[in-house]
């Protein structure tokens, strides 16, 4: 008999693959954060404030403290409950620091590439929770920039761009979309496949037991 889960508890094993993975992902964006710092702040330290600065490694030490403790958990978590709350925090936490980032540069409105990293956030919540987590990180996005460019916009005296956000906002649906059908589509092919395995495995394996059980008797 195979030993692969299956079901919910495949489920569950492929949450937890996830979530260590993405443990390896916050590292790489853990490093990439301290090396733009460190380059920000030898060539154009005198154009950014200093509290942007200071700000930015604030919200990386975040990242970095909570990957450690994620890490941590994601070493020895087994109950299915568990997992899911472990996945859901390290979602969490990305989307904090994420959305962190993106508001603290809106001081500079030339600063526009910045919303991209919005897009990392849909995706992550895809790997985890298929389409069920890309809708709904995304109408937490959505909800978040709306605030952002209203904020923008009456508070730093920003130009109001409303076509901006809904061609911003539209991309990002669209991405949520393709990709959390996708993701949901495999799963449930990986899932089929394998029960189809463990059937036919548990097929293959009545005639021995038949055979052992003849044999028995025949000793008898």
């Amino acid at each position: 008999m195979t030993d692969r889960a299956t079901g919910p508890e495949a489920g569950h094993d492929r949450l937890l693959a996830a979530t260590r993975t993405m443990v390896l992902v916050r590292w790489f964006a853990v490093a990439f954060s301290v090396l733009q710092l460190f380059l920000i702040n030898r060539l154009f330290a005198a154009a950014v404030p200093g509290g942007i600065i200071l700000l930015s490694g604030a919200l990386t030490a975040l990242l970095a403290g909570g990957n450690v403790l994620i890490a941590r958990r994601a070493a020895s978590v087994q109950a299915p409950r568990e997992i899911s709350r472990l996945a859901l925090a390290g979602l969490c936490l990305d989307a904090f620091v994420v959305m962190g980032f993106v508001f603290t540069y809106l001081y500079d409105p030339s600063l526009l590439a910045m919303f991209a990293l919005l897009y990392i956030l849909p995706l992550e919540a895809t790997i985890l929770f298929q389409l069920r987590g890309a809708v709904w990180m995304m109408g937490a996005v959505t909800a978040y920039y709306v605030v952002r460019e209203i904020y923008a916009a009456t508070v730093l005296g920003h130009e109001a761009c409303v076509e901006c956000v809904t061609l911003r906002m539209g991309i990002g649906w669209i991405i949520a979309a393709v990709a959390g059908i996708m993701a949901s589509d495999l799963v449930r092919q990986r899932d089929r496949l394998a029960d189809a395995k463990a059937r036919l495995e548990a097929t293959a394996a009545e005639p021995d037991e038949a055979r052992r059980v003849a044999g028995a008797a025949t000793q008898a």
